[in-house]
């Protein structure tokens, strides 16, 4: 069920590294692949092996590991399956389509300065749909990486968003990274909850609504949240 495209950076992904740069020559002599995509450095690099895995989350038996080029198809259905709050809390507005050239980008992760995990539900014929994904983006001067979760609906409540957390956090540390930020809606009570159990510091911006959430791993601060918005509104 592959497009050429797919087929054809799946090829190169399991191929040996020697070879990588003549296939890549191939694949862009042909056209299956569009000249500006991002692709190459992915592709000749190593994929990091070692951090793929199976866990079971609930009754759930899921497939864990780096995201891949080819995964676009799969990255833009995970899109679409969304319901208007959860993009709206991923994206902070009301996005309406997740376009080849983005979702190019978003797969396209160098394993290093940029990284992506996604979780995977197989279903009949060993088809692979996105339940989960996590991410992290360097910021080179502060050596901090700035991340994000979705998790699909269906798919909460299980430790899927602790756990992507936890594995995005492993990861960065392993690439010499300081620590993770990042920022979220007020109303994203669930991941709030999940950063302040973790003791990561927290801080509300009023002008923006969001709280910008900081960790470095040489230290541990409690949280600072006081009375949120989102808490006084459930009262």
């Amino acid at each position: 069920g592959k497009t050429i495209r797919e087929r054809a950076l799946a090829l190169i992904n399991i191929a040996h590294p020697d070879y990588r740069g003549e296939l890549l020559d191939f694949v862009r002599t042909k056209h299956y692949v569009q000249a500006d995509e991002e692709v190459w450095r992915q592709i000749t690099e190593r994929f990091p092996l070692d951090w793929v895995e199976t866990r079971k989350f609930g009754e759930h038996e899921l497939l864990v590991r780096p995201i891949r080029a080819d995964d676009e198809r799969k990255l833009q259905e995970f899109f679409y399956s969304h319901d208007p709050e959860t993009i709206y809390q991923r994206y902070f507005h009301m996005k309406t389509q997740l376009g080849h050239e983005e979702a190019a980008m978003a797969c396209s992760v160098d394993y290093s300065n940029r990284m992506a995990f996604a979780v995977f539900k197989r279903y009949e014929r060993e088809a692979e749909k996105i339940v989960g994904i996590g991410r992290y983006e360097l910021n080179h001067r502060s050596n901090i990486a700035e991340t994000s979760f979705v998790v699909h609906e269906d798919f909460r409540g299980i430790g899927i968003g602790t756990y992507l957390l936890d594995r995005i956090s492993e990861y960065a540390k392993d690439q010499g990274i300081a620590g993770i930020q990042s920022e979220i809606l007020a109303s994203n009570k669930q991941a709030l909850d999940m950063h302040e159990r973790l003791g990561h510091e927290m801080s509300y911006d009023e002008e923006d609504k969001v709280y910008r959430i900081e960790h470095r791993w040489e230290r541990r601060r409690q949280p600072r949240r006081g009375r949120e918005p989102h808490e006084r509104a459930s009262r």
